[in-house]
């Protein structure tokens, strides 16, 4: 059996309106164009853990497409095939250790600066 294409779709972080909850807003669905919402968990949680594959929300979308929702606009639409998304996962998580490793330094040259001893961050990965 063949493993459906995935399409990302580029989804927005909000908290329900009681507070309570998160929620995963889809501005523009690239595959039917509407608005659609997703369950990002207890306020409690991290809503990360629920981003990639979800049931889409779409009517008439075809039965070869699953959606897998992702904070980052710059890939909404893309269609991969299975075995591409592996590799984007890991382009995508990269540029995510990049980030933090870049915010880390920044903090920790912020703290040498008011005078906090900061232990030397060279080598210490975020992985």
């Amino acid at each position: 059996m063949a493993h459906p294409d995935i399409v990302l779709q580029y989804a927005e972080l909000r908290r329900s309106r009681r507070g309570g909850n998160w929620l995963w807003i889809i501005p523009k669905c690239s595959l039917c164009k509407e608005r659609h919402m997703h369950g990002g968990g207890a306020a409690s949680d991290d809503p990360r853990h629920l981003l990639s594959d979800r049931v889409p929300h779409c009517r008439n979308v075809p039965k070869d497409v699953k959606v897998w929702l992702i904070e980052d606009p710059e890939f909404h639409g893309l269609r991969l095939r299975h075995e591409e998304v592996m590799e984007l996962a890991m382009a995508m998580h990269a540029r995510w250790v990049r980030q933090l490793e870049e915010r880390m330094a920044q903090c920790a040259a912020e703290l040498r600066r008011r005078g906090v001893p900061v232990p030397d961050l060279e080598g210490i990965s975020v992985i």
